[in-house]
């Protein structure tokens, strides 16, 4: 099954994404900042953008290796006053 996890670099985001992993979810992760070299599992894919970005997060739903995504984790995200709540759908 398919994850894709945003917010992936901040303070959950990690302990998400090690739980999917040891779960056997495929995952790929959609934060602002890059991880810290060796953060995640070898095997997730990362995708860096602005979830406030529709266009970027909807990419992300649908680039290559995701087929239809099962499960979409979004993390709240505070960044310069903005708290960020959206969903979207594919």
């Amino acid at each position: 099954m398919t994850v894709l996890v945003t917010g992936a670099t901040g303070a959950i985001g990690p302990h998400v994404i090690h739980a999917l992993h040891q779960a056997g979810y495929w995952i790929r992760t959609f934060s602002f900042d890059a991880p810290t070299a060796g953060i995640f599992p070898s095997d997730v894919n990362v995708v860096i953008g602005d979830v406030t970005d529709q266009k970027a997060v909807e990419s992300a739903m649908r680039g290559p290796g995701m087929g239809d995504v099962q499960i979409s984790i979004l993390l709240t995200s505070v960044r310069h006053g903005l708290i960020v709540g959206s969903h979207f759908k594919t």
